[in-house]
């Protein structure tokens, strides 16, 4: 009871939390005990699964932006209608419905990709047309330093591009300048 009454006092508006061997019985089988790392379906960092997934996907930005370019060509450069809008939504649609390992189909789920340092990339299927040009500027500008580990996210919030990781021990979070074509803190 005494665990059980520290856990209350830290979330007295949650539910009682449910001792843990009672916990692994509620799906009416026994559940393994956690990894030590803590961490489920993921490999251990730095090991070989985890370096090839890494390469397979590193390069997928590139690719990404290649077939945005030959699909748009200078569509999305200046100003852009609502018909290419339209268009861009579908594209982004059907390559996350193609990823996701559905042929032909679309999905509404984000694109998530690498690029050449290894950083997240995620891409919602609702970005706004002029978003794509400022992913490839961005791409090709110099990157904020930020720690390898966690992997910083590139991603779009709002009205721009951002990317958030660590730096000396601390959360930062980088927008994107499109006018000015650099990152500012």
């Amino acid at each position: 009871m005494g665990e059980t009454e520290e856990h209350d006092e830290a979330r007295p508006d949650g539910p009682a939390p449910v001792p843990q061997e009672e916990a692994r019985q509620a799906y009416g089988y026994a559940q393994p005990d956690p990894p030590a790392s803590g961490v489920y379906g993921r490999p251990a960092p730095g090991g070989m699964a985890d370096m090839v997934t890494t390469v397979a996907v590193t390069m997928a930005v590139t690719p990404f932006l290649q077939a945005v370019a030959a699909h748009f060509g200078s569509k999305l450069a200046g100003a852009v209608d609502e018909g290419t809008r339209a268009a861009v939504r579908r594209f982004l649609r059907r390559e996350s419905g193609r990823r996701s390992g559905g042929l032909g189909s679309e999905s509404d789920r984000p694109i998530d990709l690498r690029n050449d340092l290894g950083w997240h990339v995620v891409i919602p299927v609702a970005l706004p047309a002029e978003a794509l040009p400022q992913l490839v500027a961005l791409q090709n500008a110099p990157s904020p330093y930020l720690a390898p580990e966690p992997t910083p996210c590139i991603q779009w919030i709002g009205n721009a591009w951002h990317v958030m990781g660590a730096r000396d021990g601390t959360t930062v979070l980088w927008r994107w300048d499109a006018a000015a074509g650099h990152w500012t803190a």
